[in-house]
């Protein structure tokens, strides 16, 4: 299994002179696996690239897109995608249904004249949007995706996928549980029991995690940064590390960036998390926009 990360920023792109060697496009990932066609997760800024360089090399006949959410910063992309506007093309879309509203009916709405100029009909490939619920999962052949859903605004759904005899977690974006309850349906949930609810939560993401042999996680904010913040939907490395410890995951690459994150302040954030794992087996990284990943 290859896993690129095609963008690792969080909440908007950003372009300065000392974003330039982490990145500054936003989310979006890349899996390949034997015997199966390429898997997307989410449609950030930095999937752009990556449909100009399908546009030249070669369209494949069907891809799959998994969205985590639809917020921005996970979506930008779709109406530059090339591959959407190539009629030889079969695209299924698996994404949450959140406050009510289908994928389909977002993507559509991105491209009314007010908003961007060419009209959805241009888009040519055949598209199959499924709707995917917290804790379904989708046999893709030599491949199988679960999600489980997240604590942030909406409904966020991380997603597993195993195939080659590996594992790969991806976590964006998510919050601290305890008195947070973020996702749709979360607070109805912890209504009754509050402390029953958050140790569910918790030990569901940490089985969600279980040996994954790669978490990408989102470390948007520092322990200082979160103070007052907890609520914007968004973890820390010290909570992406005790989570993976407990999980028995073998690989963390922190992932979206605050956009306000220069590279000083990415490389100095991890110097602090490597001096905390010297007695732990669990490799810890940045993640760095076009970075690959063998496992």
């Amino acid at each position: 299994m290859i896993v690129t990360l095609l963008g690792v920023r969080g909440s908007r792109p950003v372009a300065m002179m000392d974003v330039l060697r982490y990145g500054g496009n936003t989310t979006s990932f890349k899996i390949e696996a034997h015997d199966m066609p390429p898997i997307y997760v989410d449609g950030g800024t930095g999937l752009y690239e990556e449909g100009l360089r399908l546009g030249s090399e070669g369209i494949p006949e069907t891809l799959n897109i998994f969205v985590t959410h639809t917020h921005w910063d996970h979506i930008l992309a779709f109406p530059f995608f090339k591959p959407l506007y190539h009629e030889g093309c079969s695209i299924n879309i698996y994404a949450p249904v959140s406050r009510g509203q289908r994928f389909i009916e977002l993507i559509q709405g991105q491209h009314t004249p007010r908003a961007f100029p060419v009209p959805f009909s241009q888009l040519k490939a055949n598209q199959n949007f499924i709707d995917a619920k917290p804790g379904d999962c989708f046999d893709l052949g030599s491949s199988v995706a679960r999600c489980f859903q997240l604590n942030h605004p909406g409904t966020t759904l991380g997603w597993r996928f195993e195939a080659d005899d590996r594992a790969v977690a991806i976590i964006t974006d998510t919050a601290p549980i305890a008195g947070n309850y973020l996702g749709e349906g979360m607070s109805e949930k912890a209504e009754s029991d509050p402390t029953s609810f958050e140790a569910s939560f918790h030990d569901g993401l940490v089985d969600f995690m279980r040996n994954a042999d790669l978490v990408i996680f989102d470390t948007h904010f520092t322990e200082e940064g979160i103070v007052d913040r907890r609520h914007w939907g968004h973890s820390t490395p010290e909570m992406a590390i005790d989570l993976c410890l407990e999980a028995g995951a073998k690989r963390l690459v922190l992932h979206h960036h605050a956009p306000e994150d220069t590279d000083e302040r990415v490389d100095k954030k991890a110097d602090a998390i490597w001096k905390k794992l010297q007695n732990h087996n669990l490799q810890v990284e940045p993640g760095v926009e076009g970075m690959k990943i063998w496992l």
